[in-house]
């Protein structure tokens, strides 16, 4: 059996890129009724809310654009010799815009938490992922995740456990399959990791 990696080397950063998915618009917030004027100040105050609630996704997806750009950018490099470091920091700083206009947006946080996966900040990545559980503790990706984090800070018992919870959420979920492979090859389980790196792979292959 080869050695198996961190499970970070299983997750690259473009299938992150993709797995994101465009955020919902927030809602706009009703316009409070002033007693007296409310026949003629309601319809005013609606549009503004409307027009500020489009503008606020408008300003979301253009910040979730760039980053999508600077992924492409560093997917398509053709050989190692054209590929520069990869700036966690800026991604960051972008991320750090999106929850400045949208503070729960889902998907910043989840992929900011990747980010300082990447940089090996574990302990940040972990409270990013607890923020997204705070949303969802059924977050299946954000499960994985903190697991990924976990291992990459050497609790192998807690990540898989994590990791785990994934899995019965979705028991074709690839990335987390293939991630309890790599705990449990650490762990010295070595032909139930095989099996489920085969599992793994394979249902990458269907999934894309």
């Amino acid at each position: 059996m080869n050695s198996l990696s961190r499970p970070v080397s299983f997750i690259e950063l473009h299938h992150l890129l993709y797995a994101m998915t465009v955020p919902r618009t927030p809602k706009a917030k009703k316009a409070v009724k002033k007693p007296e004027k409310a026949a003629t100040s309601a319809k005013p105050l609606k549009k503004s809310a409307a027009k500020k609630s489009e503008a606020t996704e408008d300003s979301v997806k253009a910040l979730f654009a760039k980053i999508n750009e600077k992924m492409e950018s560093f997917e398509n490099c053709e050989s190692e010799s054209q590929l520069k470091p990869f700036d966690y920091n800026e991604v960051i700083g972008l991320l750090d815009m999106i929850l400045a206009i949208d503070p729960k947006n889902r998907d910043a946080i989840n992929y900011k938490g990747m980010m300082y996966v990447g940089m090996g900040e574990n302990a940040k990545a972990i409270e990013c992922f607890d923020r997204v559980l705070a949303l969802n503790p059924a977050d299946k990706e954000a499960l994985n995740n903190k697991g990924i984090a976990l291992y990459g800070l050497g609790k192998d018992e807690e990540a898989l456990k994590y990791v785990e919870k994934a899995i019965e959420l979705d028991g074709r979920y690839s990335d987390a399959l293939m991630n309890k492979a790599v705990i449990l090859h650490g762990m010295g389980k070595d032909k139930e990791a095989e099996t489920l790196l085969t599992k793994a792979r394979a249902l990458y292959n269907i999934n894309g």
